[in-house]
């Protein structure tokens, strides 16, 4: 999985990170000398236990030091492992368990570590399938490759993005066969930034075409700028995948003078090395009016919902090439009202809960508001019941009310308020049972 790439701000807090990490780890870090065995223990326990800055690092400390920490890594996993179910992995967190598929050797053993990994990221109920499959895939070899195909089916977009590394290790006409059947399906884009990667990587020229595209993007939901994001990042696959081609720099404004200069440019280059430009295959629109109300859903078991309503009666649904559904006249103003309402009731509690890789994130940008608000209910793995706040309970109620149900024709539409009420319950807790406690 490659990272996105970083504005220069941000470089300069990647590097401050990583000298606090090297001051807290101390020699564990020197990659050129015989770590003893308690300095790799502190890494193994950083990776676990540190912090969001410090787990990152300490994972690519041992994947760096493999043949030292191997050892060591496996025994870990392994009395981990003796608790049923993958429980006893929930603590280990994504970055070891990271570093540890990436590091179990594939000795073929039934009962070996990277045995009990492939087969936990066949339970739908392990929470942290896509860096063990990232990792898993980073260290394929053999015939586990073809394992990962069956993955660009899974309905986790992280798992289907952390599948391209074992993908990446097929034959390349059979990973470009691969990437352009699953691109006509595949509705999320940073999988499909990820999939244009692979295939230039494998010799598909007009790929490149797909990520051209993506640097014109300004969208944004609330106050995130993904459009941003998916610039930055296909500026960083054209770099990786295409070295020679026309710099692009992703963090300026589509409409600037110069990046429509740069962006002419690379076309110009395009043309020649891949042929015609086949067009935009995907669309990145904002809504008409003003954005009122969102709903943004993330589980580590069950996926992500990006849902907004606009003052036009209109709900659009998903991020990138949404769908829009017509509502009733007057029901954006009616949630407008349930929304003012728990904007008062809230009040300036805008985080229920503990980090962790489960969140629900209600935007509301009152009336007249250049800014939106958003409060959030996050989690780690495991169940919380009652969680919720009873005024975000109404809320969601409220906004599920408006939702299709049942069969729809529409992929994105069909049971969406079936699968929302899911996502909800799996996060926030039973949207029928006594609500969480009030914010005040």
């Amino acid at each position: 999985m490659v990272r996105t790439s970083l504005s220069a701000s941000a470089r300069r807090c990647g590097i401050l990170a990583a000298l606090l990490v090297g001051v807290v780890l101390g020699g564990a870090f020197a990659q050129d000398k015989e770590l003893a065995p308690e300095r790799i223990q502190k890494l193994i326990e950083a990776s676990i236990h540190g912090s969001p800055v410090v787990r990152p690092q300490a994972a690519e400390r041992l994947i760096g030091a493999a043949d030292q920490v191997r050892g060591a890594v496996m025994e870990r996993l392994l009395q981990a492992a003796a608790v049923p179910d993958q429980e006893g992995w929930f603590p280990l967190g994504p970055d070891f368990l990271r570093a540890a598929a990436e590091l179990a050797p594939a000795d073929g053993s039934p009962d070996g570590p990277r045995a009990k990994l492939w087969k936990a990221i066949g339970e739908s109920s392990f929470p942290w399938r896509a860096p063990v499959v990232q990792g898993l895939g980073l260290s394929a070899a053999g015939e586990e490759p073809a394992r990962f195909v069956a993955m660009l089916a899974d309905p986790l977009p992280l798992v289907r993005q952390a599948s391209l590394e074992g993908l990446g290790k097929l034959p390349s006409a059979r990973v470009v066969e691969l990437v352009k059947s699953t691109l006509a399906t595949e509705t999320d884009d940073r999988v499909q930034r990820g999939l244009a990667l692979l295939a230039l990587r494998h010799g598909d020229l007009p790929a490149a075409w797909r990520l051209f595209h993506e640097l014109t993007r300004n969208d944004r939901f609330f106050d995130q700028p993904v459009g941003q994001v998916a610039r930055l990042e296909a500026a960083q696959f054209l770099q990786q995948a295409m070295p020679e081609a026309p710099h692009v720099d992703g963090s300026l404004d589509p409409k600037s003078p110069e990046a429509e200069a740069q962006r002419a440019a690379l076309a110009e280059y395009l043309r020649a090395q891949a042929g015609p430009d086949p067009g935009a295959s995907q669309t990145s629109v904002e809504p008409e009016g003003s954005t009122v109300l969102g709903l943004e859903l993330r589980s580590c078991r069950s996926g992500e919902a990006f849902l907004r309503w606009t003052d036009q009666d209109t709900l659009w649904v998903g991020r990138t090439s949404p769908v829009v559904v017509a509502l009733a006249p007057g029901t954006t103003e009616r949630l407008q009202a349930a929304a003012d309402a728990m904007g008062a009731a809230m009040g300036k509690k805008y985080l229920t809960g503990e980090a962790g890789c489960d969140l629900e994130g209600f935007h509301w940008r009152p009336d007249g508001a250049k800014r939106s608000s958003r409060y959030l209910v996050t989690k780690g793995p495991k169940p919380v019941p009652g969680l919720r706040p009873a005024p975000l309970q109404a809320m969601a109620q409220a906004l599920l009310l408006t939702l299709p149900s049942g069969p729809q024709l529409e992929p994105q539409l069909d049971h969406l308020r079936e699968r929302i009420a899911g996502l909800l319950t799996d996060i926030g807790g039973a949207l029928d049972a006594e609500s969480g406690p009030a914010a005040r």
